[in-house]
């Protein structure tokens, strides 16, 4: 079973996750795809993750946390989850990237706005995704808000 699916949209990373953590070879996939769209994309790169509640483990976060420049301020980031738990992992991981921040599933249109993602393709997107979460089994509630 596979707990991640990931892909590209307007110069931006998805990541959408199950209620499972990722393995560690799921988590060094997901990696090398971020790096590989950063060298393409530079500093135009933003991340969207949703989660259906699974998180990166402390070993996965400390990974994430060596890709990031000294300066506290990483990839554009925004997290749709309505996990709690999944929010304060967000929280934690603010502290180190003051760039990431969390957003309700109810609220995607504000995740979308904060990484720059036109209102014109947000529809588009919504339809990307929807696809995401059926390829790993998982519903779709996601809402533009």
């Amino acid at each position: 079973m596979t707990n991640v699916a990931f892909e590209s949209f307007q110069r931006c990373a998805i990541l959408v996750q199950n209620q499972h953590t990722a393995t560690d070879e799921e988590w060094n996939q997901w990696l090398a795809f971020v790096a590989q769209s950063r060298a393409r994309w530079a500093s135009d790169l933003r991340i969207l993750i949703l989660s259906a509640g699974g998180t990166p483990t402390p070993k996965q976060r400390s990974m994430v946390h060596a890709l990031m420049p000294k300066s506290g301020n990483g990839v554009l980031t925004a997290v749709v989850t309505s996990s709690f738990f999944g929010r304060t992992v967000v929280s934690a991981m603010s502290l180190f990237n003051r760039n990431v921040q969390a957003f309700s599933i109810r609220l995607a249109r504000d995740a979308f706005n904060y990484l720059g993602i036109p209102s014109t393709r947000h529809m588009e997107l919504m339809t990307r995704l929807r696809l995401m979460h059926e390829r790993l089994d998982i519903p779709f509630r996601v809402e533009l808000g």
